[in-house]
This record gives structure tokens, sequence and C-alpha cells, in this order.
């Protein structure tokens, strides 16, 4: 049975941490360049301070997707916006609309927490604007990057 739940660091690291490498090797343009170096000490941080939101789907207990959020305030307007930190959902379990209630969780929690937009960023390499644009989201921007 699939359970969507809100996760502490502590409680979800180790067994997330395979997910969030195959989440690197999967998504990210530049992860021949640069290697995964999670650090837990300011995700602890951002936790403590109710900036974090991260919900897992777990099926008998082992996870199987995750999605996660940062909370900051916008210098232009002093609102408080969701930035993505990760979406990622195991291959088995992809196209089965998992990641639907793990977003409508994460609203729910942003939501009264004060946040008035959330974002989430899609990598050339493995776009999923089709299914956030079905999900009500709109395009705001394309972002560029480059090694320095």
């Amino acid at each position: 049975m699939i359970t969507i739940q809100r996760e502490t660091v502590d409680s979800f690291y180790e067994d997330a941490k395979p997910l969030f490498e195959e989440d690197w090797k999967e998504t990210v343009t530049y992860s021949n360049a640069i290697s995964l170096n999670v650090d837990l000490d300011v995700y602890r941080k951002l936790e403590s301070a109710n900036r974090l939101f991260m919900f897992s789907a777990r099926d008998d207990g082992k996870v199987v997707g995750y999605l996660g959020f940062i909370i900051s305030q916008s210098f232009q307007t002093k609102t408080l916006i969701a930035e993505c930190i990760g979406l990622f959902i195991i291959k088995e379990y992809r196209g089965k609309g998992l990641w639907k209630p793990l977003l409508e969780a994460n609203k729910a929690g942003l939501s009264a927490a004060g946040v008035k937009r959330l974002r989430i960023h899609t990598s050339p390499i493995n776009d999923i604007s089709v299914l956030l644009e079905k999900a009500g989201m709109e395009k705001e921007e394309t972002v560029y990057g480059m090694a320095i």
C-alpha cells in the first residue's frame, strides 16, 4: 500500500539516498562534472526553520518517490516562494500518477506555511513540462547554466 507522508531529514535521508543518487544521474546535466554531496546540516537548519518541505511516497515502508521544496522570501515582493529541490519516482512506479498526491501534499503544507507561489524546474534530460502544465503550472522562465 502506498502512503504519502511528510518526512524529516533524519527519518528520510538513509532510506532515500539511493533515489537521490539515481535522480542525480538521470536528471542533472552536469552530473559528470560535479558529484552529488548532500549537506544534511543545511537541510536540518532549513527544516528547523520550517523552510524545508519533503514528502515521500512509500510502498510498505520503502521509499519509491519524493518531492521536496525549500521556502525563501522573494526580494521583489517579500512573499514566500517554494522552489523544488527534488522530484523523483523510481522507474517501476512511473506512469501511475504518483507525483500528483506528492504535489498535493506539498501544496497543502506550503500554503499553510504562507507560501504564495511554488516553482518546479525541469531538466532537458528528463523534461516533465507536460505533466507540470497538466497540473496547472505555467512556464515562467528558461534557465541556462555553465561550468566556471
